[in-house]
């Protein structure tokens, strides 16, 4: 499904809407409540961490859904190592309290990796990128805020005076 939604294959989502709706529905009931310090890992390209590189200051969406875990150290345990991409930790905060934001909720109960106590995010999640750093670790770090629709609404009208 994550596949459909990041290639926008139409037919294959049409098949899916249920399914899709269904899992919106359990992410709004299962809300988190408190705000949430959360970490997601992956690899990416150059290229990729270069253009986000680009977009700091700037809005990004998310194409699929999007897991996290609650715990730093239990996200990069899932890192893999590749000699021609890059490891990239995310670090996202996020308020839930926020008005017009896709949910994203405790799955937990629900998880393959219980002890992961993972977050997951509705697709079309936005973020606004803060900051993008290599450290340390030879990790690159990409700070994310979760922003909703009535934040970015804002933000344009103030930059359009």
């Amino acid at each position: 499904m994550n596949k459909a939604l990041r290639v926008l294959n139409i037919d294959l989502l049409f098949l899916f809407c249920f399914f899709i709706r269904d899992i919106e529905q359990q992410l709004e009931k299962r809300r988190c409540s408190p705000s949430l310090r959360l970490y997601r890992c992956q690899l990416m390209s150059k290229d990729e961490i270069e253009l986000l590189k680009n977009y700091i200051g700037k809005h990004i969406a998310t194409n699929s859904f999007f897991s996290t875990s609650m715990h730093r150290d239990k996200a990069v345990v899932f890192l893999d190592y590749s000699s021609d991409l890059e490891q990239v930790l995310f670090e996202i905060e996020a308020d839930p309290q926020l008005k017009g934001v896709q949910p994203f909720a405790y799955i937990t109960s629900s998880s393959f990796y219980p002890d992961e106590e993972e977050v997951l995010f509705m697709f079309g999640s936005i973020f606004i990128i803060i900051n993008v750093d290599y450290d340390k670790d030879a990790l690159w770090t990409i700070q994310l805020l979760l922003l909703s629709v009535m934040n970015i609404i804002i933000q344009n009208r103030l930059s359009i005076k």
